[in-house]
Protein backbone atom coordinates (compact mmCIF):
# COMPACT_ATOMS: atom_id res chain seq x y z
CA UNK A 1 0.00 0.00 0.00
CA UNK A 2 2.92 2.31 0.57
CA UNK A 3 4.21 2.01 -3.07
CA UNK A 4 0.60 2.65 -4.09
CA UNK A 5 0.24 6.04 -2.22
CA UNK A 6 3.73 7.09 -3.24
CA UNK A 7 3.26 6.22 -6.98
CA UNK A 8 0.74 8.87 -7.14
CA UNK A 9 2.49 11.38 -5.08
CA UNK A 10 5.84 11.12 -7.74
CA UNK A 11 2.89 11.57 -10.41
CA UNK A 12 1.81 14.42 -9.63
CA UNK A 13 5.12 16.07 -8.34
CA UNK A 14 6.26 15.12 -11.67
CA UNK A 15 3.65 16.80 -13.30
CA UNK A 16 4.30 20.25 -11.67
CA UNK A 17 8.27 20.08 -11.13
CA UNK A 18 11.18 19.30 -13.31
CA UNK A 19 12.31 15.01 -12.19
CA UNK A 20 15.48 15.80 -11.29
CA UNK A 21 14.48 18.35 -8.68
CA UNK A 22 11.92 15.70 -7.22
CA UNK A 23 14.39 13.50 -6.87
CA UNK A 24 16.64 15.48 -4.83
CA UNK A 25 13.95 16.86 -2.41
CA UNK A 26 12.37 13.81 -2.06
CA UNK A 27 14.82 10.51 -2.70
CA UNK A 28 16.40 11.52 1.24
CA UNK A 29 12.81 11.45 2.72
CA UNK A 30 11.73 8.65 1.30
CA UNK A 31 15.00 6.84 1.28
CA UNK A 32 14.87 5.95 5.37
CA UNK A 33 11.08 5.13 4.65
CA UNK A 34 11.82 2.29 1.73
CA UNK A 35 14.75 0.73 3.83
CA UNK A 36 12.69 0.59 6.97
CA UNK A 37 9.40 -1.61 4.91
CA UNK A 38 12.33 -3.46 3.46
CA UNK A 39 12.30 -1.93 -0.21
CA UNK A 40 15.35 -2.23 -2.47
CA UNK A 41 16.44 1.21 -3.33
CA UNK A 42 17.49 0.17 -6.74
CA UNK A 43 14.10 -0.97 -7.50
CA UNK A 44 12.65 1.97 -5.66
CA UNK A 45 14.86 4.49 -7.82
CA UNK A 46 13.29 2.96 -11.27
CA UNK A 47 10.03 3.05 -9.76
CA UNK A 48 10.79 6.68 -9.03
CA UNK A 49 11.94 7.50 -12.58
CA UNK A 50 9.53 6.15 -14.95
CA UNK A 51 6.61 8.04 -12.48
CA UNK A 52 8.44 10.84 -13.19
CA UNK A 53 8.81 10.55 -16.88
CA UNK A 54 4.70 10.32 -16.72
CA UNK A 55 3.93 13.23 -15.01
CA UNK A 56 6.66 15.12 -17.08
CA UNK A 57 4.20 14.73 -20.26
CA UNK A 58 0.56 15.13 -18.15
CA UNK A 59 -0.91 18.02 -17.71
CA UNK A 60 -0.94 21.10 -15.90
CA UNK A 61 2.98 21.54 -16.84
CA UNK A 62 3.50 18.88 -19.31
CA UNK A 63 6.90 20.48 -20.63
CA UNK A 64 8.02 17.38 -22.91
CA UNK A 65 4.27 17.66 -24.23
CA UNK A 66 5.05 21.55 -25.21
CA UNK A 67 8.31 20.59 -26.84
CA UNK A 68 6.82 17.56 -28.69
CA UNK A 69 4.02 19.97 -30.04
CA UNK A 70 6.68 22.40 -31.01
CA UNK A 71 8.40 20.08 -32.35
CA UNK A 72 5.51 18.56 -34.60
CA UNK A 73 3.97 21.63 -35.41
CA UNK A 74 0.60 20.74 -33.72
CA UNK A 75 -1.19 22.61 -30.62
CA UNK A 76 -0.86 21.91 -27.41
CA UNK A 77 -4.30 20.33 -27.27
CA UNK A 78 -3.64 18.18 -30.34
CA UNK A 79 -0.66 16.58 -28.85
CA UNK A 80 -2.51 15.54 -25.72
CA UNK A 81 -4.80 13.75 -27.41
CA UNK A 82 -2.20 11.85 -28.79
CA UNK A 83 -0.37 10.95 -25.90
CA UNK A 84 -3.59 9.82 -24.20
CA UNK A 85 -2.50 5.66 -25.69
CA UNK A 86 1.01 6.16 -24.48
CA UNK A 87 -0.20 7.91 -20.94
CA UNK A 88 -2.56 4.70 -20.69
CA UNK A 89 0.26 1.95 -21.87
CA UNK A 90 3.17 3.97 -19.30
CA UNK A 91 0.65 3.69 -16.31
CA UNK A 92 0.09 -0.25 -17.20
CA UNK A 93 3.56 -0.23 -17.31
CA UNK A 94 3.94 1.31 -13.70
CA UNK A 95 1.48 -1.58 -12.38
CA UNK A 96 3.37 -4.52 -13.96
CA UNK A 97 6.67 -2.78 -12.36
CA UNK A 98 5.15 -2.92 -9.32
CA UNK A 99 4.06 -5.99 -9.46
CA UNK A 100 7.29 -8.16 -10.28
CA UNK A 101 10.06 -5.80 -9.32
CA UNK A 102 12.61 -8.48 -11.15
CA UNK A 103 12.57 -6.55 -14.45
CA UNK A 104 13.88 -3.32 -12.65
CA UNK A 105 16.28 -5.44 -10.91
CA UNK A 106 17.65 -7.80 -12.96
CA UNK A 107 20.15 -6.02 -14.60
CA UNK A 108 21.44 -4.36 -11.65
CA UNK A 109 21.80 -7.77 -9.66
CA UNK A 110 23.01 -9.88 -12.51
CA UNK A 111 26.24 -6.95 -13.25
CA UNK A 112 26.70 -6.93 -9.42
CA UNK A 113 26.16 -10.33 -8.32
Amino acid sequence: MFLIIVQFILIIAGMFMNGSAVIILLAPILYPTIIHYGIDPVYFGGLMVANLAIGMYTPPVAVTSYVAARIAGASFDETNKALIPFLIVSLVAIVILLIVPGIITFIPGYLLG
